[in-house]
């Protein structure tokens, strides 16, 4: 009876070795495929952020992206105005 407990686990084992095996294959193969997509030559980060600049680009960027969604809004507003104006008309 103990022996076969024994083989048992012995097969359990080789069970979980042969699957953790293909698991590191797929995540060596998915590892490559994302390399392959990276840019050649791989940009370089600057040694030393200069984190106040960063944080005033997000701000103007924030800016920008508020003025930009403001006028979408307008002329979303305006077409429709326009298609409710020719319906009327019609």
């Amino acid at each position: 009876m103990r022996q076969q407990q024994l083989q048992w686990e012995i097969e359990k084992l080789q069970e979980t070795q042969q699957k953790r095996q293909e698991d590191l294959t797929a995540l060596q193969n998915q590892l490559r495929d994302l390399g392959a997509e990276l840019p050649s030559p791989l940009p370089e980060a600057p040694n030393k952020v200069n984190l106040e600049e960063l944080q005033k680009e997000l701000r103007s960027l924030g800016k920008r992206a508020a003025t930009f969604r403001q006028k979408l809004m307008l002329m979303l507003f305006i077409s429709q105005l326009q298609l409710f104006t020719e319906w009327i008309i019609c």
